[in-house]
């Protein structure tokens, strides 16, 4: 596709079409150039009125959040009648894709596969729990899968769309099969909404088709009642993930779910009983063996949006001019009105001043005093006005280039935070990655089953070392930063001085010490 200019943002390439729009890998059009999801909703879902205004408000709160498990949404903003969010980039795929992929290539998700990513999106959801927040439309295009088997929510702008006209659009027709019967009748999401949907994909996870497969309304128990003897040609399920999915799917189930810290309580419950042994590689396995070679692909494209040159991009598109407003017709000037004539006033005998009393002096004429007096305290008051004016000296320049170093100081302890908190969410991944690859190497059954977990393992270990050799790099970069030279005009260390140069002349000896007087 030709590079598209959306807002602030140039959209380069598509990277999935979705039930409400294009997402689009896109590159920021000011400052050092990354790149970022960005998500363009037309039509009905962004056209001015509730549905508009329901995105706007939920991108503002979505904009505050920043949480290791959802991407983050960098900005929003219009153009022309659509909306579009900029949002944190990973490398992966759309949950839809993935779903997509699977039943094309005949790979379905195994069980250990459909209790990791439920898993995983269940901690996704508690840890939003704990900033009072929650998705309320998840479904499989609001969840990303990345190359390395993490999961990662998208940005829940599209929340409560249900409450507006669209409901009885085709566009959320798909999203309304992951809601409960309250919502899907009109009413708002709330916390339950998210357990029901887990749910509903957790089911689509285990039995490879969704919990409603015309998107209508269906009696759920006997739907799970079908799921335990077995649909189609698939295997009843085990009454240990039956458990979950009524819990979560059935408000009048023994045991139904209240939280969502419950339902991640269960599964982490069944997968330290043995039964399942989920772990990130066999994600990222999974992923390598559905996008083959696309991983690299898309790396060598990357690095070649980052080089593209934006200069022709940076004029914005014209503003469209708002329709001209029915100005009512300005009333006509009223006539001035005429003055009253008024006669001259009559001239009137010019006064004579009457002579002074004689042999009396008349008193001295002090107005000329006092209007030097006058002109003098306005001369002062001036002059102490321009003084507090002009004269007060502002910042010296070395006051100026320390604040500024300061600033720069904080900037750069601030930015190796972040990168020190990913290299140790990082490690800790790979740790819990090696973790899992001992203990599938320990109940490895065959010599080849041992050879290929012994060549993971090694490959996790290298991992670790990589990761534990950069934080070691970003430590001393961290102690470069924290010490950072002394300025100029500082006193100097009391390290000795260096010798002199060959072939330089000796210094003049300094007078000698003076010996203290005897007292």
């Amino acid at each position: 596709m030709e590079p598209q200019r959306w807002c602030e943002y140039l959209a380069v390439e598509l990277v999935s079409q979705t039930s409400l729009g294009p997402l689009y890998k896109a590159l920021n059009l000011e400052g050092a150039p990354a790149l970022h999801f960005l998500r363009v909703f037309h039509g009905e879902a962004s056209s001015p009125g509730p549905a508009a205004a329901l995105l706007q408000a939920n991108a503002g709160r979505w904009r505050q959040l920043r949480d290791l498990y959802t991407l983050s949404l960098h900005g929003s903003g219009r153009q022309g009648e659509s909306f579009c969010c900029a949002i944190e980039y990973v490398q992966g795929r759309l949950l839809s894709e993935v779903l997509d992929r699977c039943a094309q290539e005949g790979i379905p998700l195994a069980h250990d596969q459909a209790v990791y990513l439920a898993e995983r999106i269940a901690g996704a959801l508690v840890s939003l729990s704990t900033q009072d927040q929650f998705c309320g439309t998840l479904c499989p295009e609001e969840v990303l899968v990345t190359f390395e088997g993490e999961v990662k929510l998208l940005p829940a702008v599209v929340r409560d769309l249900q409450t507006t006209r669209l409901r009885e659009s085709p566009l959320l027709a798909g999203r309304l099969a992951y809601l409960p019967r309250d919502q899907r009748g009109g009413q708002a999401a709330g916390p339950q909404a998210d357990r029901f949907a887990l749910g509903a994909l957790f089911f689509e996870f285990l039995c490879h088709q969704p919990l409603r497969p015309e998107g209508g309304e269906l009696d759920l128990k006997e739907r799970l009642d079908e799921a335990g003897r077995g649909l189609g040609m698939s295997e009843g399920l085990p009454a240990s993930l039956m458990a979950i999915l009524r819990r979560s799917l059935l408000e009048d189930a023994p045991g139904a779910y209240g939280t969502m810290d419950a339902m991640k309580a269960d599964l982490n419950q069944l997968i330290a009983s043995g039964e399942y042994s989920p772990s990130t590689f066999n994600m990222a396995f999974l992923m390598h063996s559905l996008f083959r070679d696309e991983e690299e692909a898309e790396g060598r494209r990357d690095r070649d949006w980052l080089v593209l040159d934006r200069t022709p991009h940076l004029v914005a598109p014209p503003a469209e001019e708002p329709p001209a407003a029915q100005v009512p017709p300005e009333p006509p000037p009223k006539p001035k009105r005429r003055p009253f004539y008024t006669p001259p006033p009559a001239e009137q005998a010019a006064q004579v001043p009457e002579p002074a009393f004689s042999g009396v002096e008349a008193p001295p004429d002090r107005k000329g005093l006092f209007i030097g007096l006058g002109a003098t305290a306005l001369v002062v008051l001036i002059a102490i006005l321009s003084w507090l004016a002009f004269g007060s000296r502002g910042p010296s320049e070395a006051e100026l280039r320390a604040e500024k170093l300061e600033k720069e100081l904080a900037a750069q302890k601030e930015a190796l935070k972040r990168q020190q908190d990913e290299l140790a969410s990082k490690l800790a991944a790979a740790e819990k990655e090696k973790q899992d690859l001992q203990e599938k190497m320990s109940t490895a059954k065959t010599a080849d089953e041992r050879a290929k977990a012994l060549k993971a393992l090694e490959e996790a270990q290298k991992k670790i070392e990589a990761q534990r050799q950069a934080q070691a790099q970003l430590a001393e970069k961290e102690k470069s930063v924290l010490s950072p030279p002394a300025p100029p005009g500082s006193v100097a260390s009391s390290s000795p001085p260096s010798p002199a140069p060959a072939g330089a002349a000796p210094s003049p000896p300094g007078p000698p010490p003076v010996a203290a007087a005897p007292r």
